[in-house]
C-alpha cells in the first residue's frame, strides 16, 4: 500500500501570529500539482483556556467556512479546529465542548458544506468526538506531556496520529516539519 503525501495546511493566521502558516496565493495549486492531499487545519489561537467559547466557536466556523470556500475546498471536507493546549477533563465539559457545539452550529449556519474534526489530545479528541459527532480527530500524539495523551486511547475515528516533529535545513533555510502517522488515506483529506 502506497503511503498517501500530505501537507497540513493551516486556513488562518490571527493577527499578530509569528508562525506564518497560512495558505499563501498559489500553494494549494502547486501542493495539489505535486500530487499531495491536504488536511486543512483551523488554529485562531487554541492555547488557553479563554480562548474557548461557544461564540468563539462559532465565529471560527464561519471564517474556516468562509477561508475554505475560497480557497475552493471541496462539500464535505473535513476542517480540524485546533485544542492546542493540555485541556483538563474539566476544561473540556466547560469550555472545549461548548467550543466546538459553536463550532457545529457556525458550520450549520453555512450550509453544512464542510464538516469538523478536532486535533488534540486523545482525551480531547475522545470527548469531542462523542459530545459533538466530530467526522475524524487527529491526534496531537508527539505532545506526550499532554495529560490528555496519558492512558487514553486513540479515538475510534483517529485519522492522523502527530508523532514526531523534525527540523528541516536547506542552507540557511530551517523549518519544522511533523511526522504523522494515518489510518486511512481517505479520511480527512480532500
Amino acid at each position: 500500500m502506497q503511503v498517501p503525501r500530505t501537507k497540513q495546511e493551516d486556513l488562518y493566521d490571527p493577527p499578530g501570529s509569528t508562525l506564518d502558516k497560512e495558505i499563501k496565493p498559489g500553494e494549494l495549486n502547486v501542493i495539489f500539482g505535486a500530487g499531495l492531499k491536504v488536511l486543512p487545519i483551523y488554529q485562531d489561537n487554541a492555547r488557553l483556556l479563554s480562548d474557548f467559547t461557544y461564540s468563539q466557536g462559532y465565529q471560527h466556523a464561519v471564517r474556516a467556512h468562509q477561508l475554505a470556500a475560497s480557497y475552493g475546498f471541496n462539500r464535505g471536507t473535513v476542517i480540524y479546529f485546533a485544542v492546542d493546549y493540555d485541556a483538563t477533563q474539566e476544561d473540556i465539559d466547560a469550555a472545549i465542548i461548548p467550543y466546538f457545539q459553536g463550532v457545529q452550529a457556525g458550520l450549520a449556519s453555512n450550509g453544512k458544506k464542510y464538516v469538523h474534526g478536532v486535533y488534540g489530545s486523545r482525551n480531547v479528541c475522545l470527548n469531542v468526538t462523542a459530545k459533538t459527532f466530530a467526522r475524524y480527530s487527529f491526534v496531537s500524539g508527539m505532545s506526550w506531556g499532554f495529560s490528555g495523551n496519558l492512558g487514553f486511547p486513540l479515538p475510534a475515528n483517529w485519522s492522523f496520529n502527530q508523532i514526531k516533529e523534525f527540523t528541516v535545513t536547506n542552507g540557511a533555510d530551517a523549518f519544522d516539519l511533523d511526522n504523522d502517522v494515518w489510518l486511512d488515506c481517505r479520511r480527512g483529506l480532500s
